[in-house]
């Protein structure tokens, strides 16, 4: 596709002003192992009953989590299952579905890089169905349920209670609600932009899931477009305590596109073209509260090139927030928290951008965050656990601590994390020490949650598709 500026020769000297700062060369092996860590990370996460989750599966605890979710809300509701969060154990539909959508769409850009290694209970044989899409469906199962009836989309499972203690998910399972356990609090009333985004995920799986199973296809079609209508119908953000949204407009054109590609209904693809024209430029990063870029991926790929033009400036804007600040050299750095989710997020962007543009620069900046990652740094370490040289042993995470107790530095933890991907170092401008230290008490830097993940999983899939 034709170069839609002149600012391309910015972006390039921007960007290789800082790419020669390390230098370290990573194989396609390297980047297949890294892709299947961080994918199977997710199955770390999963709660519920049934010993699903493959980090407990050797805890003489028992392997449950929270098995008694949704009572609370209305007799005989089942809100078992979805991802824990982050170090806890609560479940925030937002990130959830956040975080399935963005992996669906590391599949939908490089669906060859992704392999079936293992089956939807781990238990280390392939079933035929790539690993990515197992892990997410433990996802969309979840928001199905969430979904109770056509008035009702729940947006949160837990509470503070879960904050004050650091038990693992069977420990504090068996707790009383005040402890975080029991039949815990339920909270309604999701708005547009947590059932938005939903929808676009559920949307999403439909297209990949359907060679798979297409009743299961069907099913979340149906839930998308009904979860959709409810959005619709409540055009704002959700004011939740932990993760409080802006913006809905994002979320409604995610949606849209997304039922566009699973359904062909037209008037999908209209809806989501006039949401995009509102948005212009974000001047942000995608995350769990901006998911514009990914979301315009889908768009072009339906033939809305004007979409390009805006995407294109914000991803121009990436490659200078590349610094050579100490501490955090070489990183596209946005933020202190989840200085390593904000670079790999942009990068995931400009893979995507670089699938349909196929100017270098894109792919060059995009793979330069991957092996920052991976341990091209001034540290000399991967920040992914259980990957490279001297990765993370001790992030906060309470099921991998295992010790029912606040974590104690000296600690070996118990269950290796394998796959996770640390929050990253930092300036110490944000609360928390400067530069990196595999500190679990250092929840700043070395606190792990399902959307520090995606854009790594993305990243990798991209550069296996390169070699």
């Amino acid at each position: 596709m034709k170069l839609l500026s002149s600012n391309l020769s910015v972006f390039v000297l921007c960007f290789f002003c800082f790419s020669s700062v390390f230098s370290q060369k990573y194989t396609k092996a390297n980047y297949q192992d890294v892709l299947k860590k961080t994918t199977r990370f997710y199955g770390a996460q999963r709660c519920g009953d049934g010993g699903n989750n493959w980090i407990l599966k050797t805890n003489p605890e028992g392997n449950d989590c929270h098995w008694m979710d949704g009572p609370s809300y209305g007799s005989g509701i089942n809100l078992q299952g979805g991802w824990e969060d982050a170090g806890d154990h609560l479940k925030f539909t937002i990130t959830i579905a956040w975080s399935a959508y963005a992996l669906l769409k590391s599949y939908d850009g490089w669906p060859a890089s992704h392999q079936d290694v293992d089956d939807f209970n781990h238990s280390g044989k392939p079933n035929g169905i790539p690993d990515i899409l197992d892990e997410v469906k433990y996802a969309t199962d979840y928001l199905i349920k969430c979904h109770i009836n056509s008035n009702t989309f729940i947006r949160r499972v837990g509470g503070n209670q879960d904050h004050d203690y650091f038990y693992t998910s069977p420990k504090q399972t068996k707790m009383s609600v005040a402890q975080g356990g029991g039949n815990r609090p339920v909270y309604n009333e999701a708005k547009g932009d947590v059932a938005g985004i939903a929808a676009a995920a559920l949307g999403l799986m439909a297209v990949h899931y359907k060679k798979y199973d297409s009743n299961y296809a069907s099913t979340c079609i149906s839930k998308g477009e009904s979860i959709y209508r409810y959005a619709l119908k409540r055009p704002s953000g959700t004011n939740d305590d932990f993760y409080p949204t802006k913006s809905y407009l994002d979320d409604f054109f995610c949606g849209a596109i997304e039922l566009y590609r699973a359904t062909g209904n037209s008037s999908y693809l209209s809806t989501a073209n006039s949401y995009e024209s509102k948005i212009g430029p974000h001047y942000w990063v995608i995350d769990w509260d901006n998911h514009v870029d990914l979301c315009r991926h889908s768009l072009v790929k339906a033939g809305v090139s004007a979409a390009l033009n805006r995407w294109k400036i914000d991803v121009d804007s990436y490659s200078k927030k590349v610094t050579t600040r100490k501490y955090v050299n070489g990183l596209a750095y946005f933020s202190d928290w989840g200085s390593l989710r904000y670079a790999t997020n942009a990068g995931f962007s400009a893979a995507l951008f670089y699938t349909i543009n196929k100017q270098a620069a894109y792919k060059t900046f995009a793979l330069s965050q991957l092996d920052y990652v991976m341990g091209t740094n001034e540290y000399s370490r991967s920040f992914i656990i259980g990957y490279g040289t001297n990765p993370p042993k001790k992030p906060h995470h309470s099921n991998s601590y295992g010790f029912n107790d606040w974590p104690n530095t000296s600690n070996t933890f118990k269950y290796p994390l394998v796959g996770a991907v640390v929050g990253g170092p930092s300036t110490g401008t944000s609360g928390g020490n400067p530069g990196y230290t595999d500190d679990p008490n250092d929840y700043v830097g070395n606190e792990v949650t399902i959307d520090y993940n995606v854009g790594t999983v993305g990243l990798s899939a991209f550069a296996i598709s390169q070699l």
